[in-house]
């Protein structure tokens, strides 16, 4: 466990916070249902349980990192990689948050810290963060931490039928 200051702390989640974290996915699906296309697919306590004994054995082959996020004792979201490449040329960090955990600084610590250890700690030459264009909340997160605009992927994803593009934000090694 990750101990940071505000009573944050960033841990693997395990099979004991399956229940935890479809109750968090519940009371919050259609705050995050607009973003992330999984959001419909957790229907039930197994759905969440299975995703953490996925998460554990991508972390066990050194394929992803997932972190539930914790903000005084209760999960608040997620913090992982979506794209993890082996050769630790680059990666990408996806998150999400509770709404009622949002305007806290939670994510941006969380994503700092993730961001460190990805650099520091495994080797990565680059980190990746992207957003949809009007996702303001889940954009100012690469803003804050010095992440680099670096172009729009235009209409390349496709969530509950509605085609988006992808705001693309990186950071090199070199400039954390």
């Amino acid at each position: 466990m990750i101990e940071l200051e505000g009573g944050l702390t960033l841990s693997p989640p395990g099979p004991d916070d399956a229940e935890e974290l479809f109750r968090l996915i519940d009371r919050n699906r259609e705050h995050l249902d607009h973003w992330l296309p999984w959001v419909r697919m957790n229907r039930e306590i197994g759905d969440s349980l299975e995703f953490i004994t996925r998460c554990e054995a991508a972390f066990v082959k050194e394929d992803g990192i997932q972190w539930g996020i914790r903000w005084q004792g209760q999960l608040a979201g997620i913090v992982g990689t979506h794209v993890l490449r082996k050769d630790r040329v680059w990666c990408s960090i996806g998150y999400w948050l509770g709404a009622e955990f949002e305007g806290k600084g939670i994510m941006t610590r969380s994503v700092r810290q993730l961001a460190g250890h990805l650099f520091e700690d495994w080797g990565f030459g680059r980190v990746e963060i992207r957003c949809e264009p009007d996702n303001v909340r889940s954009r100012a997160i690469p803003v804050r931490l010095g992440f680099v605009e670096e172009g729009t992927l235009r209409q390349n994803g496709e969530i509950h039928g509605r085609v988006h593009d992808t705001v693309v934000y990186g950071k090199l090694r070199a400039e954390w």
